[in-house]
């Protein structure tokens, strides 16, 4: 019975792997849709809990790059990206799957113009592509 368990289990696991766009074999517990909807919900979550900075000239800028950046993925992956900056001290961004991007107003200080900002911005996007 034990082995019987552990075989299905290895057989689970590897039907459950499938191949990252970076070429790496990856397990996917959770579908692209559940993992949309949970990005989604802790994005909404930290746009509560965190001040979102309302300067429309910040904004517009942190925007402008983010969309340079999404811009250049796979045509089902383009458009429709959702821009955050958080009023936060910390220099530091993410992105979630369901197209969320946040940026903390404390990036800014640290990222001295927008080619330093794509690749903070990018980067991220990149985790979540991957």
């Amino acid at each position: 019975m034990k082995r019987t368990l552990i075989m299905v289990f290895v057989g689970l696991l590897i039907a459950a792997c499938t191949t990252s766009p970076t070429g790496r074999r990856q397990l996917v517990i959770f579908s692209d849709a559940e993992m949309s909807t949970m990005g989604a919900t802790a994005f909404d979550e930290m746009k509560q809990q965190t001040p979102v900075q309302r300067d429309g000239k910040v904004n517009q800028y942190v925007t402008c790059v983010a969309d340079a950046i999404t811009n250049t993925l796979p045509a089902e992956h383009r458009g429709g990206w959702e821009v955050v900056v958080f009023d936060e001290k910390s220099a530091n961004a993410f992105a979630l799957p369901g197209k969320k991007i946040g940026v903390h107003t404390g990036l800014l200080k640290v990222a001295k113009n927008q080619d330093q900002l794509a690749s903070v911005i990018g980067h991220e996007v990149g985790h979540v592509m991957a």
